[in-house]
């Protein structure tokens, strides 16, 4: 009886410890850091509180392809590489370039930039940790998704009717 009951114990521990590892990191909740700057088309949030916008958009459906859980924490565009770096979030977008000297701290998906690259060089795109190539590799299926699906012209022609 005594044995039964310790396997017992000893089999919820470690099912209430697995639960716990899978939603620290985004095994079960993904962790998105978004700047609501007003540059719009990119994003910015409504005096209804919503954000709204091509990333607000993008995000989201994003998220959708993923089929997981997530969490968006509003921080200042000055937060984001920060707030990335420190572990706070896996995954940032806020309308900034890609540069040679952020590409030393960040790693960016690329394959499938914003428009108004005249003007961004190389675009914009969702920045991870140096070298989370699992992150990476999610936003990048679940962005190939879009494209495929033609959710993301459709995104595009919405906030950049002229493209």
């Amino acid at each position: 009886m005594k044995l039964s009951s310790t396997i017992t114990a000893a089999a919820l521990f470690a099912v209430t410890l697995f639960t716990l590892t899978a939603s620290a990191g985004y095994a079960g909740t993904i962790r998105l850091g978004m700047t609501p700057e007003p540059y719009m088309p990119f994003t910015q949030i409504n005096q209804a509180g919503i954000w709204e916008g091509f990333e607000a958009d993008l995000t989201q459906a994003v998220f959708e392809k993923m089929g997981i859980e997530h969490k968006i924490s509003q921080m200042a565009w000055e937060g984001l590489i920060p707030s990335l770096t420190a572990n706070k979030v896996d995954f940032i977008i806020g309308a900034f370039s890609i540069t040679e000297e952020r590409r030393k701290v960040v790693d960016y998906e690329v394959k499938h930039e914003a428009p108004a690259n005249a003007i961004l060089g190389e675009g914009i795109g969702y920045a991870v940790r140096k070298g989370d190539t699992a992150t990476l590799d999610k936003i990048d299926a679940a962005l190939a998704a879009l494209e495929k699906d033609g959710s993301l012209d459709t995104m595009v022609q919405k906030w950049f009717p002229s493209k």
